[in-house]
């Protein structure tokens, strides 16, 4: 606050200059992203959940964690909601998966960055625009800002219609597919696709697929999946045939395994026994490789026998990029959610914490009082 002091002299006819000062206080303007959003909450990361500082964090929001006034006040397909910085004022990107007006509830992803282990780490959400203000581009919370996404299902489109990738290659779309009316559900995040196991799946093109969907030497492939049965077949597949195993996920002879294209052997010493999991449940899934060692995350956490050192030839198999089959059988019954080819290979930390922050994202921050210009 600053005071302002103003003289003002006052001659009389009988007395001396008599000179007043006034005071008035000066208010400094707050920053906003933007002076045409009327409202604002402060989302703040906890760095007590945070197991290591991570730099390409791409976080969700859970918009039912917001206040009453929030969706009261966004506009009815949630169009005007964005993001910003600590500072206020630096836009971040974000990716509005889905809102129901009606049920208070959404799915919104923000790429923040940084997000500390010793520190916390505060965003703002803005929200009440009439026009909605042109900030943040979807595609850029995954593949334009050093996160290294190369493809992001979110499995939210008509099931009956090619499945977009969230990222900006459109090339990466799912937009070979065979399934029937009534496959699109309520999933773990937003909607999913339901596959009843007998000729559903989604496919991208070998050519689009070997070319943006197959990662290099190093890699992060993960999902959601609600397994119906536990009868064989193949969750998602990169690059990969029934002689050059490429990298996924398979229910295989009673065990969750990962793939991966060491010519053309499924990891069998991986196995996770599905005799452990319930078809009530989801569960989330990683698989990582680092050039060496090969790893499988449920729930986020490293089974037991991970790492595991493969040592054979790597090789890639010129086939498309398939969700709920392979390339010629293999098909998966059940629910499929959120579906990520990362050119990466996360850590055991980042790993724990997206699961954390997928799963209950109310565990990873707190929601401050709304704000108002």
């Amino acid at each position: 606050m600053i005071r302002i002091a103003f003289l003002l002299l006052a001659l009389g006819a009988t007395a001396g200059p008599i000179i007043v000062v006034k005071c008035v206080d000066a208010v400094a303007t707050e920053p906003w992203l933007d002076t045409d959003y009327q409202r604002r909450a402060k989302i703040t990361f906890l760095a007590s959940q945070v197991g290591t500082t991570m730099t390409t964090a791409v976080v969700l929001i859970d918009l039912a964690d917001l206040a009453a006034t929030y969706h009261a006040n966004v506009q009815a397909d949630a169009d005007d909601t964005r993001a910003s910085a600590a500072d206020k004022t630096s836009a971040l990107h974000v990716d509005l998966e889905d809102y129901d007006a009606g049920a208070d509830t959404g799915s919104l992803w923000v790429y923040v960055g940084t997000i500390s282990s010793s520190v916390n780490t505060d965003i703002f959400i803005y929200y009440d625009h009439a026009s909605g203000g042109a900030y943040g581009s979807p595609q850029d919370v995954w593949d334009a800002t050093g996160a290294s996404y190369m493809g992001v299902y979110h499995m939210g489109s008509t099931a009956t219609s090619a499945q977009p990738s969230a990222t900006g290659v459109a090339a990466i779309d799912a937009d070979a597919y065979n399934f029937e009316s009534g496959d699109l559900i309520a999933g773990k995040i937003g909607d999913c696709i339901d596959f009843d196991g007998s000729n559903e799946y989604y496919s991208v093109p070998a050519s689009d697929a070997t070319t943006n969907l197959r990662p290099d030497t190093t890699f992060t492939a993960m999902c959601y999946f609600k397994a119906d049965d536990f009868s064989d077949g193949v969750i998602f597949q990169g690059s990969g045939n029934s002689t050059s195993a490429g990298y996924g996920a398979w229910i295989w002879s009673s065990n969750l395994r990962p793939s991966l294209g060491n010519g053309g052997n499924v990891w069998t010493s991986g196995t996770y026994a599905t005799a452990s999991l319930s078809t009530s449940n989801w569960y989330h899934y990683a698989f990582t490789w680092d050039g060496s060692n090969a790893r499988i995350y449920l729930d986020g956490v490293a089974i037991a026998n991970s790492p595991q050192t493969e040592t054979g030839s790597w090789s890639w198999s010129s086939q498309p990029f398939f969700l709920g089959r392979r390339e010629s059988a293999g098909y998966y019954h059940g629910k499929l959610d959120e579906v990520r080819v990362i050119d990466r290979t996360m850590t055991a930390n980042e790993i724990a914490w997206i699961e954390q922050n997928l799963n209950d994202p109310s565990t990873t921050y707190t929601v401050a009082a709304e704000e108002t210009q």
